[in-house]
């Protein structure tokens, strides 16, 4: 009977112990705030079609690559030359700049070749400036117009490039 009284004893000290689960989770949701706070944020916006979505801008040598879960864009030169993740087929979007125009390629097969001016820059008031292009598509003659934004520093700070021939204009802003 002693083992018995001694067993139940111990069982109620025990459970009495533990703590409920809403507690758990609530010191842990503390802990894991803080963490996602301190980390990367995705703090420039891409627009493309009738996507939108945050993206992180990781500076990887002499390029950055602006990227998300979904989408990697690469930009190098003042360019982007590569973009996956937005076709629905994932089809890699390759753009080759030459001094007369862009190349633009879908997995590594020439769709367009598009006649540019070279690149002109032009300062702003506020100590930014913008590289401008104007581009022809021959086959659908539309004129349109790549712009690089950088600040004061040196930083890019929003892209409005053509990745596409059939599609519209891709954009990335710091937020």
């Amino acid at each position: 009977m002693n083992k018995y009284l001694i067993l139940i004893i111990t069982f109620a000290q025990i459970s009495s112990c533990s703590f409920q689960s809403t507690q758990y989770d609530y010191v842990m949701n503390m802990i894991n705030t803080n963490e996602k706070s301190s980390g990367p944020k995705k703090n420039w916006i891409l627009k493309w079609k009738d996507y939108e979505s945050d993206v992180y801008a990781i500076n990887v040598q002499d390029q950055i690559v602006f990227a998300n879960e979904k989408v990697n864009i690469f930009f190098k030169d003042k360019q982007i030359y590569k973009v996956t993740g937005l076709l629905s087929n994932n089809s890699v979007l390759t753009i080759i700049y030459d001094k007369l125009g862009l190349s633009y390629l879908i997995d590594d097969k020439i769709v367009s070749y598009d006649l540019c001016d070279e690149r002109e820059l032009v300062y702003s008031q506020d100590g930014s400036r913008s590289y401008f292009q104007e581009c022809y598509n021959e086959y659908s003659q539309i004129i349109y117009e790549n712009k690089i934004i950088m600040n004061g520093e040196n930083e890019v700070i929003g892209i409005i490039n053509n990745i596409h021939p059939n599609y519209s204009i891709l954009r990335l802003n710091l937020k």
